[in-house]
């Protein structure tokens, strides 16, 4: 639930105002995120972290 309280502040800075702000939207956009402070990992930190553990490609695979 804080994680939800965090998005919901962020996008009402966004916004300028609570009254500006779509409410739908967010609703919808907050059930799509996944939300577990234990087990979730964004996509972009799992590349992240594999790619600082293996060694870069030699440029002449590209």
């Amino acid at each position: 639930m804080n994680d939800m309280a965090f998005l919901c502040d962020v996008a009402v800075a966004d916004a300028r105002h609570l009254a500006l702000m779509d409410v739908a939207s967010r609703n919808h956009r907050l059930h799509r995120n996944i939300n577990s402070a234990k087990t979730y990992h964004p996509p972009i930190d799992l590349v992240i972290g594999r790619t600082a553990q293996s060694p870069l490609l030699p440029s002449s695979v590209w």
